[in-house]
């Protein structure tokens, strides 16, 4: 783990390269709580930290091959106009809004469970993140972010001679 001078500032934890860096001690939260209950499908994180103002969290796949990272979400009902897609050097923030359906006068509700108003998810990306050919497209209710990977030739073996 790398602090940083405020605290718990960097912490590294993408399990299989350790490249990705978390700006906050939250999102370091965020991503153990993902990566330890995710086989036991808990609550996610954001669930359980949940902004006053957020109003739903819409579920989400999240698979890596050696090309590319892609994340589906689920946001049925939501006009794309109304979905925002940001990529910065360390996550992927998929957000957006939609609004309540209007109810009928007289008429009576047994249950509603549909969700509606704010939604956001924050994705980590590694650092071979190729930002600039981000791909986003929306068919029916799902959203499809496809990130390309850049080649890496930072990679090298280091010989270490006897001194």
């Amino acid at each position: 783990m790398a602090r940083s001078a405020g605290g718990l500032g960097k912490i590294f934890v993408n399990p299989k390269k350790m490249d990705i860096a978390v700006k906050s001690p939250k999102e370091a939260a965020r991503r153990l709580w993902s990566s330890v209950m995710l086989p036991f499908e808990l609550p996610s994180f954001d669930m359980l930290m949940r902004d006053e103002d957020m109003g739903w969290i819409p579920r989400a796949d999240y698979s890596e091959t050696d090309k590319e990272l892609k994340v589906m979400v689920d946001i049925p009902n939501v006009d794309p106009k109304n979905v925002s897609v940001e990529v910065d050097d360390h996550s992927l923030v998929i957000s957006g809004t939609t609004e309540e359906e209007s109810r009928e006068e007289g008429e009576t509700w047994y249950r509603s469970e549909r969700s509606w108003g704010k939604f956001k998810r924050v994705f980590g990306l590694p650092s071979n993140a190729d930002l600039k050919n981000v791909k986003a497209e929306t068919k029916n209710g799902t959203i499809c972010v496809r990130v390309p990977k850049l080649e890496s030739d930072m990679k090298r073996k280091v010989t270490v001679e006897r001194g």
